[in-house]
Formats: C-alpha cells, sequence, structure tokens
C-alpha cells in the first residue's frame, strides 16, 4: 500500500460499489506522538478543559462533510489514523442509515450495524479488531456513502501504552473517582494525539455534573464543515 500523508473521504453514491486500490488511502498516514508527561489537574473539570485546549491547538484543519455527512472518528482526526483500541467508537454527524466495517486487505465486511435512527454515534460490539491491521469503516444514507480507513495499533505498542496507563493510574490519588480517572487517561491519549480514544474515553464517561455530553456534542459538531 503507498503512503499518502492527507487523508480524505472515499465518496460513491452507490454503497454496495467495491472500493478499488486507488480509492484507498494508506493506513499508516502518521506516527504516534513521542511519550510525554502527562500533568494531573486538580479537578474533574479542569481535566476535561485541558483536553479540549491541547484539542483546539491540534495542527487539523476542519473535516469535510458530503451530503450533509460527516465522520469524526475512528481513524479521521489528528495526523495520524492508527487507533489504540481494539473495540473503537464510531462517531458521525448527519443521518447515517448503514454503517460497517472492511478488511482493509480482503474488502470483506465484518461488522455492519442499520439500527441507527436518529443516532450520531455507535459502539463496535463486534470481535476485537486485530493488532496491526488496517480497516476500512463505511457509512452511507440516501444521498452518499463515505469511507475512511483506520489502523489499530501494533501488539508490541498497544501493550507498550497500556503499560504506561497503568503507571498514571498507580501514581494518581487513590481517593481520585473512577471517572476522574477515566479523564485523566483520556488527556493520556491526547497528550500522544490519539484523538479517537480520546472521544471513546469521554462518550463512555458520566460527565453530567459539568454538562460533559453536551459540550462534546458541541465541541465534537466544531470540527465539521459542509462543502459549498
Amino acid at each position: 500500500m503507498e503512503k499518502q500523508e492527507k487523508r480524505e473521504p472515499i465518496t460513491h453514491q452507490d454503497s454496495s460499489s467495491k472500493q478499488t486500490d486507488q480509492q484507498k488511502t494508506s493506513a499508516k498516514s502518521g506516527q504516534v506522538k513521542k511519550d510525554k508527561h502527562v500533568p494531573t489537574s486538580s479537578t474533574f473539570e479542569a481535566v476535561f478543559n485541558s483536553i479540549f485546549e491541547m484539542f483546539k491547538q491540534r495542527p487539523e484543519p476542519s473535516l469535510v462533510g458530503r451530503g450533509n455527512l460527516c465522520l469524526i472518528s475512528p481513524g479521521v482526526l489528528g495526523q495520524t489514523n492508527v487507533i489504540w483500541s481494539s473495540q473503537p467508537l464510531f462517531l458521525w454527524r448527519g443521518e447515517v442509515s448503514n454503517l460497517l466495517v472492511r478488511d482493509y486487505d480482503t474488502d470483506e465486511v465484518i461488522w455492519q450495524r442499520s439500527d441507527l435512527t436518529g443516532k450520531e454515534q455507535v459502539a463496535f460490539d463486534g470481535k476485537p479488531l486485530q493488532s496491526g491491521q488496517a480497516y476500512i469503516w463505511e457509512a452511507s444514507n440516501s444521498e452518499t456513502t463515505v469511507r475512511y480507513e483506520f489502523e489499530v495499533m501494533p501488539s508490541a505498542e498497544r501493550q507498550l501504552i497500556a503499560a504506561e496507563l497503568a503507571k498514571v493510574k498507580k501514581s494518581q490519588n487513590p481517593k481520585l473517582s473512577q471517572k476522574h480517572t477515566d479523564l485523566n487517561s483520556a488527556q493520556y491519549f491526547g497528550e500522544k494525539g490519539l484523538w479517537s480514544d480520546v472521544f471513546q474515553i469521554l462518550y463512555s464517561t458520566d460527565g453530567s455534573s459539568i454538562n460533559m455530553n453536551q459540550r462534546l456534542d458541541l465541541w465534537s459538531s466544531s470540527v465539521c464543515r459542509t462543502d459549498p
């Protein structure tokens, strides 16, 4: 597969058409950032705000919506489409009638959801995706089909991050709530530029005390713009 630094959505009017090699862009289109010290903020809201500031400063343009459909995660945000989680959260803006995941090499459909009316996110609940393997996720509605590629991080790197996360958690105040601990993990992923994993943690964390879900929806929607 030929490397390409800039990822663009692959769009088709016929969602059943098979993707050609030219329509696929390399899943290895960036490197995970090197280790950085992750500061532990004093309050739950302070950690969330810190993550938001990191996100705003990332060197990445707004995403382009096609046919009122904008895919956000996984593998779309940031300078790399490599993700840590083997069961990612799929996040988008707009109407989706069908969502599926394909093996990048064979184009075989390995997971599919169609019960998505009124939804703009869904968690992958299939067999865990393979480390080091590239995939295509494909979302479609009556107007268009959009595809993006992503890759699950190789096993050695995933294990290293798991070990680093364990150290981060061990160094924290044992009196911290689970949601605060989870947010610190999201901050760690943000420092590495792994924004798909950041969003996955944030959307699964109870942030009702600071209206986090509403703020997240505004945050994620702000990255999408519509083609003129």
